[in-house]
């Protein structure tokens, strides 16, 4: 066994849910969480695409839900893996200093809710990706922040996830995972973008990508060779490839492995690992196994469309995947590749097209398609209708994915 077969082996353990469902069933739809702004003002809305064709949304902005039956304005605070399950709070505090929290399925008309209490400097702001732990951020001091987990759907004891040794003057913009919330003392918005790895977390620091055991302390992602990581790819297995100054490498199951620099061009993986161009973000993602890495490249000329390429980390091969139009007219076509997700059920990439960036105050035309590898073909799922909806900011998260 070679040794990238050997990395490419412990994919999560979410993956034998497809192989969990009764023979007689149909299976779940694979989801994907997408991250979208509410409006140019602020706020975020998760929406949660099943197998790209359909789709819910959840906003943050407070709204009346049923909490075990009672009509409670409350916010949407996080999700689980693919946005199966979406946390909720309550907007105003119990006069005993707890909160309410609700969990259930976005878009659900009953959630499931509980009270837990918190520190007073304690901010609940996700699910933990199996939708069995609730994460909180509180900040010591000017110089660490840490991360807890309770339990979800019952008030309990809290374990340290993590302490991160610095203390973030903005929120993170959601990178892995769905999550945020909007501080009720601060009056401030909160989230620390957290990424499950298969044997640890990853976070984005103030100098980089950092890493964390379980209960441990955040630091600089170190390779083999004594380097520190500059990027980080990470897939919804919790597979990671990081680029260092002196190389590449896939972090997989503890395991530390080379990649071969050259596979990633004279660039050094700019454009691999997600490069801004023409004044639009791209963002690029890691396949499942951890074996390619679906990114954006350019037109040859405008007003042509932004290609999908994908890069094959066994062989270095580049493969070049034309992206078509849909029915959309001047000046909403999706020209611009933004964003991308791997299926975990076949070698098929979901893909986020939009329009280009047109002003602050217009939201983007947005499309979800599906490339197959296999064909070259591109299907467009949503919407059905074959054209593009209203979004503002939409990404799809590359390590957001539930099979």
């Amino acid at each position: 066994m070679s040794a990238f077969t050997r990395a490419c082996t412990p994919v999560l353990a979410l993956s034998l849910l497809l192989v969990a469902t009764p023979a007689n069933a149909a299976p779940a739809p694979e989801s994907i969480a997408s991250f979208q702004a509410s409006d140019q003002l602020g706020g975020h809305e998760l929406h949660r695409y099943d197998n790209g064709a359909s789709t819910v949304a959840e906003s943050a902005y407070p709204k009346p839900r049923s909490f075990n039956g009672v009509s409670t304005e409350s916010r949407l605070i996080g999700a689980s893996l693919g946005g199966r399950q979406a946390l909720f709070q309550a907007v105003a505090a119990n006069p005993d200093g707890t909160l309410t929290l609700g969990v259930g399925a976005p878009g659900a008309a009953e959630l499931r809710s509980w009270t837990q209490r918190f520190a007073a400097a304690e901010t609940p702001f996700d699910l933990t990706p199996d939708g069995h732990g609730v994460v909180t951020t509180e900040t010591v001091g000017d110089t660490e922040t840490v991360l807890r987990r309770y339990p979800a759907g019952r008030a309990g004891k809290e374990v340290v996830l993590a302490r991160l040794p610095e203390v973030k003057r903005f929120p993170d913009r959601a990178e892995f995972q769905y999550s945020g919330n909007y501080d009720r003392t601060t009056h401030k918005h909160v989230n620390v973008s957290l990424g499950y790895g298969q044997d640890r977390l990853y976070a984005r620091g103030e100098q980089g990508p950092l890493w964390a055991r379980y209960g441990g302390t955040f630091g600089p992602i170190t390779t083999p060779d004594g380097a520190t990581a500059d990027r980080i790819l990470l897939s919804a297995s919790g597979i990671a490839v990081v680029r260092t100054p002196t190389g590449f490498w896939r972090i997989s199951a503890g395991r530390v492995e080379p990649l071969a620099a050259e596979h990633f061009g004279a660039d050094r993986g700019e454009r691999v690992f997600g490069e801004n161009f023409h004044d639009n973000e791209h963002r690029s993602a890691l396949s499942v196994r951890g074996d390619k890495i679906a990114y954006a490249v350019p037109p040859p000329s405008t007003p042509d469309f932004e290609a999908l390429v994908v890069l094959d980390l066994r062989t270095g091969t580049h493969t070049r995947y034309v992206l078509p139009p849909n029915s959309m007219t001047f000046p909403f076509i999706p020209w611009v590749m933004g964003s991308a997700a791997w299926s975990w059920r076949d070698d098929s990439v979901y893909l986020m097209r939009h329009n280009r960036w047109l002003s602050p105050h217009q939201p983007r035309m947005l499309t979800v398609q599906s490339l197959n590898l296999a064909d070259g073909k591109v299907r467009t799922l949503w919407p059905n209708d074959g054209g593009s909806v209203r979004g503002w900011q939409p990404v799809l998260l590359g390590a957001d994915v539930h099979p």
